[in-house]
């Protein structure tokens, strides 16, 4: 990058150069144990099935645990089963636009343009100005990606689900969602399968975590409900309704913040988008979070409630739905997530009523049933 296009910037260790490239591309690897991993999930449109594809990298490390792993997630809500395929490379090579080393710390400034290649050609993933394309092989079973713009970002202006908690220091983990919704053609192909190969439309939720390693526990879910207008045919009327989440104690491990990390509550970022709402809510809007989380049951509620709106999202999926997925710890990747891909959400949207005083009092404003979500429980959230 161009020196009249970089900047400095304090981070975690000191001043660093920065491109204005966005938060999807590779980092500049920090303190050990350090990964990053990206994930996409795509929802068909004419069908009852999901994809899920994950890569993940603890660059150069001598780790206990595997430090690199790929995988692909199929989910049916018909059948309301969820089967993960895994694989682990030898190595995830990252590289930043045209090929070139990572030497330089993201921004929100720019779209991506990088890719990422496992030396056993079971994940290549290639993003540029908004296209990408995507292919992964795990354990006999492929997934092609092809997709272009427009993406439906989490919020204005390059906004991130951190905001300005992303620019904390000492954070020990990140999470930028890259698109909510990003029109796709998918094809899956499984030989054990008949018909072996499936074809179609769809839309992808794209996003990306980087850091330490994920907290003791954690809770992630993410779905979104096709229009109806939507056909096989075309897909330019997209998802209606969107939503995703995720939660757990706050990431911070130094040694001088366990004591006060543990006596915070848990952080949770949420969003929530319709043809009518586009909320999105954090700990310091202030936003009250009530959590109700049981994965041995399947299910987890969360209520969200700040200065005059509130939303409470109820999840339940099938304890049988869960597939085991392999997670980033601080000693690499391990099967610490359960993850299934037939849940259903349901979700009521609240405003606080000021007028007419006789009316005074929260009212809802939707309520919408979100089927084929994804829902994962971490660590020791698990059942």
């Amino acid at each position: 990058m161009c020196a009249s296009r970089a900047v400095y910037a304090l981070a975690i260790s000191g001043l660093i150069l920065v491109a204005d490239a966005s938060p999807y591309d590779p980092h500049v690897p920090g303190a050990q144990p350090w990964f990053e991993g990206w994930y996409t999930r795509v929802i068909a449109v004419d069908s009852a099935v999901s994809f899920g594809t994950v890569a993940g990298l603890f660059p150069s490390q001598a780790l206990a645990k595997p430090a690199y792993f790929a995988g692909i997630i199929v989910g049916n809500v018909t059948s309301r089963n969820t089967q993960v395929y895994q694989q682990l490379p030898p190595s995830i090579t990252a590289t930043a636009s045209g090929g070139r080393p990572v030497h330089e710390q993201p921004t929100a400034l720019a779209p991506p343009d990088f890719s990422l290649e496992a030396a056993d050609f079971s994940y290549n993933l290639t993003v540029s100005n908004d296209d990408f394309r995507l292919s992964a092989y795990a354990a006999g079973v492929t997934l092609t990606l092809v997709g272009n713009a427009p993406n439906v970002p989490w919020g204005p202006g390059g906004e991130t689900p951190e905001g300005a908690l992303a620019y904390l220091p000492f954070a020990d983990l990140h999470w930028y969602v890259y698109s909510l919704a990003t029109p796709v053609t998918w094809t899956f192909h499984n030989p054990e399968a008949s018909p072996q190969t499936l074809t179609g439309q769809g839309y992808a939720h794209m996003e990306k975590n980087w850091g330490r390693t994920f907290p003791e526990k954690w809770v992630w879910a993410q779905g979104m409900r096709m229009s109806r207008r939507c056909s096989s045919a075309s897909v330019s009327e997209g998802p209606e309704v969107m939503f995703a989440l995720a939660g757990g104690p706050a990431p911070l491990s130094r040694p001088w913040l366990v004591r006060a990390a543990s006596a915070l509550p848990m952080a949770w970022l949420v969003a929530y988008h319709s043809q009518n709402i586009k909320w999105n809510f954090r700990p310091y809007d202030p936003t009250v979070f009530r959590v109700h989380s049981d994965a041995c049951h399947g299910l987890f509620q969360l209520n969200a409630t700040r200065f005059l709106q509130s939303v409470v999202i109820t999840i339940d999926a099938d304890s049988d739905s869960f597939g085991d997925v392999a997670c980033p710890t601080s000693s690499g990747f391990s099967n610490e997530s359960m993850h299934s891909f037939a849940a259903e959400a349901h979700i009521q949207a609240y405003r606080y009523r000021l007028w007419p005083l006789r009316l005074l009092g929260w009212e809802l404003v939707e309520t919408q049933v979100i089927p084929n979500v994804a829902l994962e429980f971490g660590g020791t959230f698990r059942c």
